[in-house]
């Protein structure tokens, strides 16, 4: 997977010097708009059908799922350079999903009436602009294949670990270590019997005091993760939204939307994994004390 090629590049492959400039301008049929952190964009269900790309700042794509569909499910976080709203431009379809702003976000916005317009008076450029949406449609499945090989060799190694956390945390880091390209980082998760985070893997230099580990929670809040300076810090939680420990991680530069997205559906693994384990060993206690009482 190539985080260094941008969803925005993929868009510009086909389009001039001059149809750039237009473009990022806010000229022709883009307008600009601004959105603060925590606004919805669109809503899943909606009848809204602009294309949007990001100039500045990041947005999360979420979906209810659960049988009431009372919980929602990050399926992406877009930063600079990535275009959303692609599939109701082009279908006239509802929205699949929710955009939320997570960063104060600049866009450019195509709206369908504008898009329609332009496909009837420049037909060969409106050809050409479907040609470059659809080959960012391209780019993000052969991402979402990449996606799902790598979180399938993260069920693997669950199942191998066999329950054994110190030994699952391990490779997993391992693995986050390759996927993302992050030179450092720690996985610590919550002791059961002192509900305090104790680091269970770590690679590179980068060290966190015990103080450090037992504010990530508090800080984080109903955030799923944060990003700063190179830094990627990420809630362990499962699918009910129960914290269990905390992966931080390192790189140089900006931290890719490909691999921020790669590395949350890796940490939900872990933590639907825990979760599974930790009721296993209360059955288990369980079982023994009933076993027990029957002795007694």
């Amino acid at each position: 997977m190539n985080d260094s090629v941008s969803e925005l590049d993929t868009f510009f492959a086909d389009l001039s010097p001059d149809e750039r400039e237009k473009i990022l301008a806010g000229e022709s049929i883009w307008t600009k708009q601004s959105f603060s952190k925590g606004t919805i964009i669109f809503e899943e269900g909606s009848a809204t059908s602009d294309l949007y790309i990001i100039l500045k700042g990041s947005v999360e794509i979420v979906k209810r799922v659960g049988d009431q569909g009372d919980r929602q499910k990050c399926l992406a976080i877009l930063q600079k350079g990535a275009i959303f709203g692609e599939g109701a431009l082009l279908s006239q379809q509802p929205r699949y999903a929710t955009v939320r702003a997570v960063k104060d976000v600049e866009a450019l916005v195509l709206s369908q009436a504008q898009f329609q317009s332009f496909l009837h008076t420049h037909r060969e450029a409106a050809f050409t602009l479907i040609l470059s949406i659809l080959k960012v449609v391209n780019q993000r499945l052969i991402s979402t294949n990449y996606e799902l090989v790598t979180l399938y060799e993260i069920s693997q190694l669950v199942t191998q670990s066999k329950g054994d956390l110190r030994t699952l945390s391990g490779r997993i880091a391992k693995k986050l270590a390759a996927v993302t390209h992050a030179t450092q980082g720690v996985l610590a998760l919550k002791n059961p019997l002192t509900t305090r985070e104790e680091v269970f893997a770590q690679w590179g230099n980068l060290n966190l005091t015990l103080e450090q580990l037992q504010r990530f929670e508090q800080e984080l809040g109903t955030q799923r993760f944060s990003t700063q300076e190179g830094r990627l810090t990420i809630g362990i939680r499962d699918l009910s939204g129960k914290f269990w420990g905390t992966l931080v991680m390192q790189k140089e530069g900006e931290w890719p939307s490909e691999s921020v997205k790669l590395a949350l559906a890796i940490a939900e693994q872990l933590g639907m994994a825990i979760a599974e384990y930790r009721f296993m060993e209360m059955e288990a206690g369980r079982s023994r004390l009933e076993q027990r009482n029957i002795s007694f």
